[in-house]
């Protein structure tokens, strides 16, 4: 059996005197792609919120079995000054970026190169990102974050407001990357996670359920 990456503990989690989550307990091992679904309002953004560490439970635990730098975050999208001349390959590079440091050596390229060719998009490398469709910056979003080497990949909402066409595109990005790097997809899209993913995580009400 693969090894334990993530656990949640009976975690509980309010704002105020509205209750979010109530007791959620679910776990996520080295390769696995696991998917939490449920309704808007339902926790969703929440959790992801706690597992990034950007919030802390009232109650219970969480548990990471890999350094925070190790976790991959991909958003529904990045808002970028129209004026900066940020191409896909410097897009890319933010993902190798280290505090302090302002050194870009022979790994962090070849890491760069490698996460563009997973996402099949190497030959728009030299693009300004701007000019992008909306599918395709997604996918260079998934190209920063796998820059970085993550344990675990962790995306928010990723078909949100994509056409067929790219959410297909996007669809056999994550299916090449399943079983080499886990992958924790947080979506409203039940039959976009359904055909990919290994379990289903169902948030609803504050409470959880596979």
């Amino acid at each position: 059996m693969s090894s334990l990456l993530l656990r949640f503990d009976s975690v509980s989690f309010s704002y105020g005197a509205l209750n979010i989550l109530d007791k959620v307990s679910f776990s996520v091992y080295r390769g696995e792609c696991v998917a939490a679904v449920g309704p808007n309002g339902s926790g969703k953004t929440t959790t992801l919120k706690l597992l990034l560490g950007l919030k802390k439970p009232d109650s219970g635990s969480i548990e990471l079995f890999c350094a925070a730098n190790q976790i991959g975050y991909v958003p529904q999208n990045i808002i970028v000054n129209r004026s900066l001349p940020l191409t896909v390959h410097d897009a890319v590079k933010m993902g190798r970026l280290k505090p302090l440091s302002r050194t870009f050596k022979a790994p962090d390229r070849e890491a760069v190169w490698s996460a563009l060719e997973q996402v099949k998009l190497s030959m728009l490398a030299a693009k300004p990102y701007n000019t992008l469709s909306g599918g395709q910056r997604r996918r260079i979003l998934v190209a920063r974050a796998l820059a970085a080497m993550p344990d675990l990949l962790v995306l928010d909402e990723p078909t949100a407001n994509m056409d067929s066409e790219s959410e297909h595109n996007l669809f056999e990005t994550l299916l090449r990357l399943k079983g080499r790097t886990t992958l924790f997809i947080v979506s409203h899209d039940t039959g976009f996670v359904s055909q990919l993913t290994d379990r289903i995580i169902h948030i609803e009400r504050g409470n959880c359920y596979e």
